[in-house]
C-alpha cells in the first residue's frame, strides 16, 4: 500500500481545527478496512494492523498534534510564546519569541498578550517591530492586567477595538481550544491503545478501526480547510495588491494585512469581489451605511468603544487612549482606608483633625476672654476669623491690664503718657532735628543727628569764611596770611604808632599831597613846562637827575647799575647774582626748604604729587596736602554691594557709602586702617519691590542694641551715620525714609 505522508503532514500557516483531523482519521479508517478486508488470517493481519496503524498515527497524528498542542487558536502565522521576563504594565515592551515559533509567526498590528499559566495577567497593545531572525518582538502595551514581572507568555492577534476584557476573553476560548486539543492526544493515545488491544479482540480492533478512520478523516479536512483559508491570505503590504502571491487572479473572501493604514497601525482588509474593504470604518465618503444609518454618516453615542478614543494626555496621565486612561486612574485611586472611614462618619460640623491611626475628630477653634476673640471657629460659615481684645485708651496709659494686647496706636499712647517729651529741664522723649530744623536753631526740644551736626558745622564754616577764595578759606591759610602772629593786631597798631605823624609834614608837603592833578603838582613844583618836554638836554639836567625812563640803548637780558662806584653799567646775570649774594641759587632746579623764607611758598608753587588725591585722603595717605578738589572727591560715595548676603565694607575705600538693597544681606564689620573717628554715612537704597533687610555684624553697635530697621517701601532711601570708634566697635545709627 502507498504511502500517503504528504496528505496527512503539516505545513506552515495551515489552519488546524476537527474538519482538518477528520479528514485525515477518515482516510487511515479507510485504508485500516482494506487492510481488514484483505488479511487471510486474523491474527496475523492484527498484528500487521497493529504495527501499521500504529507507524502510521505516529507518521500522521504526532505533528499534527503536536501543532494543535502549540497552535490551538488562529494558527503558527499569527500566535507564537515567549520567555522573557516582562512586567505586567502600560509601555513598550521587548519580547523575545522561541526559536522554533520566530520564522512562521507574523504579527498583527494588534496584539494581546497574556500569561500562559494566568490569563488574568495580561496587556492589550500595538506591535511596534518585529526581526524574526533574532526573535525581539517590539510592543507598546496600551492596556494592562496584573502587576509584576512574569515569564511564559502567550501572543496572538487582537483586533484595535478589542479592550483588555475581550482579550482575556479570547485568551480563555484559546485555553479552551489547547484543552481541546489535549482531548485530542488524549483521544489519540487512546486510539492507539485501542489499536493494541484490537489484536487480543476483533470488535475491541473495529472499534479502533473506525475511530482512527474518523480521526484521519477529520484531519484530511482540516488540513484542505487550512489549505484553502491560507491561500487566500496574501501577506503584509503597505499597498492593496492586484494579484495572489503566486500570480493569479484575486477570489472573494481573500485577505491580507496592509501595515500603512491608520497611521502605520494597520488593519486587516478582505477582497470583496470587486475591491478590497477593511473591517474598520474609514473615515472618508465610502461609507454609505452603519447601524442602519444612511447617507453621511456621523458618529453617534455607541460607536465606539473607549479602547478606540484618542485623546492628547495631561498631567500625570499618560496613555492616549480613553480605556489605557481610565486604567491609569483607577490603579491610582485612593483605597478605603480607616481613617476615609472615620471622616465619613462624622456627624457634627467642625474642623477636620486627625486624632490616631485610622481615626478623625471635628474640631472648634475658640479664643480667651480679654485676650482673642474667634469668629465661626467650626468653619462651617467661612475661615475662621481671629481678632485681638484691644486695651481702651485710658487702659493703655494706666499700664495695668495684663491680658489685653497692645497695638501700635495705644502703644504710642502709653509711651506719650509715661515719656513726655524733653525740655531742657525735663527729661524724657527727643525727636531727631531735620537738616532744615538743624540749620535754623530753633527747635529746642529736638536733637541733631550725626548728619546734621556735619550741616551745621558746614555752615558754619561757610559763614565764618563768608566766601573766601581757595587761598584764605580755612584758618590755617588765613594765619599763613597774617604772618602766623597771635599778637597780629599789636604788631599792626606798633607799625602804624611808628610813621610820621601828620603835624611832622610841612604845609608844602601837604599842599601837594592835596594837588588834584599833575597839571596842579606841577605849578606847587615850579616845573613850568619842563615835565613836558620830549628830550631834554645834557645841560638842562641837574648831575644824577636822570630817572631810568631816560636810559637809552639798554642790552636784552642785562640790568643798569654799577659793581663800584661810578657811572651806571650793563650788568651780566652772573653780576646780578654776585651782588645780591645769590650764589648758585638762580641754577637750582629744586630748592630746599631751608632756601625759602617763612610764609613765601603759595598754593600755585606746590608740586601735585605733593597733593592728595580723593582716594589718598580716604585711604588717609601720609605727607599729602588736601585741597578742595579732593576733600570733594573723597566725600563723593563710593559703591557697596551685595555677594551672597554679605555686604564687605572697606572704610580705606570712602567716607560715604551707597548700599542699593537687592537682597537680604549682613553688614560685615568694617576692614582697612583708620583712626579712631572717623565718621560718615551709607546710604542704602530699596530696589523696586522693597523689603529688603540688613543685619549687623558683631561689634557694630547701635542705640539700645536694637539694630536697624530699614524702610519697607519700594526705593525707599535711609542713611546710616556711622563713627569708628576703634578695631573692635563701630556705632551706627539710621535716619529713614528720606524723601
Amino acid at each position: 500500500m502507498a504511502r500517503r505522508f504528504d496528505k496527512y503532514r503539516v505545513r506552515t500557516g495551515q489552519l488546524i481545527d476537527e474538519a482538518f483531523l477528520n479528514d485525515r482519521f477518515q482516510d487511515i479508517d479507510v485504508r485500516v478496512a482494506d487492510v481488514e478486508d484483505t488479511a487471510k488470517d486474523w491474527s496475523t493481519e492484527a498484528a500487521k494492523l497493529r504495527e501499521a496503524g500504529l507507524a502510521r498515527v505516529a507518521e500522521a497524528l504526532d505533528p499534527v498534534l503536536a501543532a494543535i498542542e502549540s497552535r490551538a487558536n488562529l494558527g503558527a502565522i499569527l500566535t507564537a510564546e515567549s520567555d522573557s521576563d516582562i512586567e505586567a504594565s502600560i509601555g513598550t515592551k521587548i519580547f523575545e519569541i522561541r526559536a522554533q515559533d520566530r520564522a512562521q509567526f507574523a504579527p498583527a498590528a494588534h496584539l494581546s498578550v497574556w500569561k500562559t499559566s494566568d490569563p488574568s495577567i495580561a496587556m492589550l497593545g500595538r506591535t511596534q517591530g518585529y526581526n524574526p531572525e533574532t526573535g525581539a518582538l517590539t510592543f507598546l502595551a496600551e492596556q494592562a492586567e496584573g502587576s509584576g514581572f512574569h515569564t511564559g507568555w502567550t501572543i496572538s492577534v487582537a483586533n484595535s477595538v478589542s479592550t483588555l476584557s475581550e482579550a482575556q476573553i479570547a485568551t480563555a476560548m484559546a485555553q479552551q481550544a489547547a484543552e481541546a486539543a489535549g482531548v485530542a492526544v488524549t483521544n489519540r493515545d487512546e486510539s492507539v491503545t485501542a489499536a493494541d488491544e484490537s489484536v487480543r479482540a476483533k470488535t475491541d480492533a473495529q472499534e479502533a478501526q473506525e475511530a482512527a478512520a474518523l480521526h484521519l478523516a477529520a484531519v484530511e479536512q482540516a488540513r484542505d480547510q487550512a489549505e484553502a483559508f491560507m491561500k487566500r491570505y496574501q501577506g503584509a503590504h503597505a499597498t492593496n495588491p492586484a494579484t495572489r502571491l503566486d500570480g493569479s487572479v484575486l477570489e472573494l473572501g481573500d485577505w491580507y494585512l496592509n501595515t500603512a493604514s491608520f497611521g502605520g497601525e494597520g488593519d486587516w482588509r478582505w477582497w470583496t469581489g470587486t475591491a478590497w474593504r477593511s473591517r474598520q470604518v474609514p473615515s472618508d465618503g465610502t461609507v454609505v451605511s452603519f447601524e442602519g444609518r444612511a447617507g453621511a454618516v456621523t458618529a453617534q453615542d455607541g460607536d465606539y468603544h473607549a479602547g478606540e478614543i484618542v485623546f492628547t494626555p495631561a498631567g500625570n496621565i499618560g496613555a492616549n487612549r480613553v480605556q489605557a486612561a481610565l486604567v491609569e486612574l483607577d490603579n491610582e485611586k485612593q483605597a478605603i482606608s480607616a481613617l476615609l472611614s472615620s471622616v465619613a462618619a462624622l456627624a457634627v460640623n467642625g474642623i477636620l483633625a486627625k486624632t490616631g491611626t485610622g481615626t478623625a475628630a471635628a474640631r472648634s477653634l475658640a479664643g480667651t476672654a480679654n485676650e482673642i476673640a474667634v469668629a465661626n471657629g467650626d468653619g462651617v460659615a467661612g475661615n475662621p476669623t481671629f481678632s485681638l481684645v484691644k486695651p481702651s485708651q485710658a487702659e493703655a496709659e494706666a499700664g495695668t491690664d495684663a491680658n489685653k494686647p497692645m497695638n501700635a496706636l495705644r502703644t504710642a499712647q502709653a509711651i506719650a503718657a509715661q515719656v513726655p517729651t524733653a525740655t531742657e529741664t525735663v527729661p524724657g522723649r527727643v525727636r531727631l532735628a531735620t537738616e532744615a530744623e538743624g540749620l535754623a536753631g530753633i527747635e529746642v526740644g529736638r536733637a541733631p543727628s550725626v548728619y546734621v551736626v556735619k550741616k551745621m558745622l558746614d555752615q558754619l564754616r561757610n559763614q565764618l569764611t563768608a566766601g573766601a577764595g581757595a587761598a584764605l578759606d580755612t584758618f590755617e591759610e588765613l594765619a599763613a596770611a597774617l604772618g602766623n602772629d597771635p599778637n597780629f593786631a599789636t604788631t599792626v597798631t606798633a607799625a602804624i604808632g611808628s610813621k610820621l605823624p601828620a603835624s611832622a609834614v610841612s604845609p608844602f608837603i601837604m599842599t601837594l599831597l592835596d594837588d588834584a592833578n599833575a597839571a596842579a603838582a606841577r605849578s606847587t613844583l615850579q616845573l613850568g613846562a619842563l615835565a613836558l618836554l620830549s628830550t631834554i638836554g645834557t645841560g638842562v639836567l641837574d648831575d644824577d637827575a636822570a630817572t631810568n625812563a631816560k636810559l637809552a640803548n639798554m642790552a636784552a637780558n642785562t640790568l643798569k647799575g654799577a659793581i663800584a662806584a661810578g657811572d651806571p653799567q650793563d650788568l651780566t646775570p652772573a653780576q646780578v647774582r654776585t651782588m645780591l649774594s645769590l650764589g648758585s641759587l638762580a641754577l637750582k632746579s629744586a630748592i630746599a626748604t631751608a632756601d625759602i623764607s617763612d610764609a613765601q611758598v603759595t598754593f600755585a608753587k606746590m608740586a601735585a604729587a605733593a597733593l592728595a588725591t580723593g582716594a589718598e585722603y580716604q585711604a588717609l595717605t601720609s605727607n599729602k596736602l588736601i585741597s578742595t578738589a579732593s576733600l570733594s572727591a573723597a566725600l563723593t560715595p563710593a559703591a557697596l554691594s551685595i555677594s551672597s548676603g554679605i555686604v564687605a565694607w572697606n572704610l580705606e575705600a570712602g567716607i560715604n557709602f551707597t548700599l542699593p538693597m537687592t537682597a537680604a544681606a549682613v553688614l560685615q564689620f568694617p576692614t582697612g586702617t583708620v583712626p579712631a573717628g572717623k565718621s560718615g554715612w551709607i546710604a542704602c537704597v530699596q530696589d523696586n519691590v522693597g523689603s529688603k533687610t540688613l543685619g549687623l555684624a558683631a561689634n557694630i553697635m547701635t542705640q539700645g542694641g536694637a539694630g536697624i530697621e530699614l524702610s519697607t517701601a519700594a526705593n525707599a532711601i535711609d542713611f546710616l551715620f556711622y563713627t569708628y570708634v576703634s578695631s573692635s566697635q563701630v556705632l551706627i545709627g539710621p535716619t529713614k525714609d528720606w524723601k
